[in-house]
């Protein structure tokens, strides 16, 4: 069993390339967000005069449901927020914070799964897709079980995926991070699949050339695409668009990126150097990409452990970059007007978030033991 512990302990030190595929070719990128002027900031990012129309949604309890270990939020077209709670069932809630359905369960029957490790949606917002081990299991948003893809014979290639997407037809995107002996860069590995709904690979890309950190790959564009956050490695930010592979972006640190090969100089398993990298005196994992029509935000670790938060303007090319306020909530879903962030009472400090979301909490004084849904746009005038 592969470790994954990984993804708790990343979380935690930041709160939360090279990139292969049938053809190694380098293609150039549409654009380039330049951070070499702004890792120098000692200030943090603040959304106090960014956000704008911010609304509250509260996740209302209903009777032994509790929410926990939320990483992953989509919202439908009809305004219907679906999570991924742990690792156990899809929680779907209506507009206003009223639980709608509960899709699927912990077990072995059918439309049980266990270790649920994404989920995804159908393009046309039918079908709920639940990755666990094994399986993606299929299901109806009224809960009703469809079935389930065996996807176990991949376990001959030392791939178990982790993360999920739809292809918008006949199959998926599959992710995994590292193979079993995650120090061995002599057999090729490729982190993404794309199968059919019959199981058959029609395609492996991004071949591994560095240890890969085992957090949320793909994140919704508000245009129907996938971004995938730059492999390790590698500081070009790929995005699915039309079932094509589009090199969106570069991300220029300035000569201050972590070097490529980084964990080959240990010579015991990456994970005992976690420390060492998250310390390390570079920058590291842009992630958690998120854009609208005129906005692409996203964080980034830097030396010492910090994390940054950085606004890119697709209409001006304008950049704000500065540390990140730990306790804000953080931002897990946008469409093209609206950004949507998760607030989980046990892991932030309301009295040190940006006044704008304290100050929306505050009025309401019964929700400060509670979670809910940021809702706001974005904009810098």
């Amino acid at each position: 069993m592969k470790n994954r512990y990984i993804k708790n302990l990343i979380y935690v030190l930041f709160l939360l390339g090279h990139w292969g595929c049938h053809e190694k070719k380098e293609i150039t990128s549409k654009f380039v967000i330049s951070l070499k002027d702004c890792i120098k900031s000692k200030e943090y990012f603040s959304f106090d005069h960014l956000a704008q129309n911010l609304t509250l949604i509260e996740l209302k309890q209903s009777k032994g449901k509790f929410i926990s270990g939320v990483n992953k939020i989509i919202v439908t077209h009809d305004t219907h927020i679906f999570l991924l709670n742990g690792q156990t069932a899809i929680y779907d809630y209506d507009e206003n914070g009223n639980l709608h359905n509960v899709i699927g369960k912990i077990g072995k029957g059918p439309g049980e799964f266990m270790e649920a490790t994404d989920f995804c949606l159908s393009k046309d917002e039918s079908l709920v897709h639940v990755l666990s081990r094994y399986y993606i299991h299929t299901f109806k948003r009224s809960g009703e079980f469809v079935g389930k893809i065996d996807i176990t014979n991949y376990r001959k290639d030392d791939y178990l995926p982790e993360y999920i997407e739809e292809d918008g037809g006949d199959g998926f995107y599959l992710w995994d991070s590292n193979p079993s002996k995650v120090s061995d860069f002599d057999s090729p590995f490729y982190c993404l699949w794309h199968i059919n709904k019959k199981s058959k690979v029609l395609g492996r890309f991004f071949e591994r050339t560095e240890f890969v950190f085992e957090l949320p790959r793909f994140t919704k564009s508000f245009d129907g695409g996938y971004w995938i956050r730059p492999l390790e490695g590698s500081w070009c930010l790929f995005k699915i668009s039309s079932n094509e592979l589009v090199n969106e972006a570069s991300i220029d640190f300035g000569g201050k990126s972590l070097p490529k090969n980084y964990f080959s100089r240990f010579q015991d398993s990456p994970y005992q150097n976690l420390d060492k990298w998250v310390n390390s005196d570079y920058y590291k994992m842009p992630s958690n990409f998120y854009d609208n029509s005129n906005y692409l935000i996203f964080t980034y670790g830097g030396p010492n452990g910090i994390t940054c938060d950085c606004l890119y303007n697709k209409l001006s090319s304008n950049i704000i970059s500065k540390r990140r306020n730990s306790n804000n909530p953080e931002i897990l879903f946008a469409d093209s007007t609206y950004f949507y962030s998760y607030y989980d009472p046990s892991s932030a400090d309301v009295n040190e978030m940006d006044s704008v979301f304290r100050t929306l909490i505050q009025k309401e004084q019964n929700l400060f033991d509670k979670n809910f849904i940021f809702k706001f746009k974005l904009n810098e005038n």
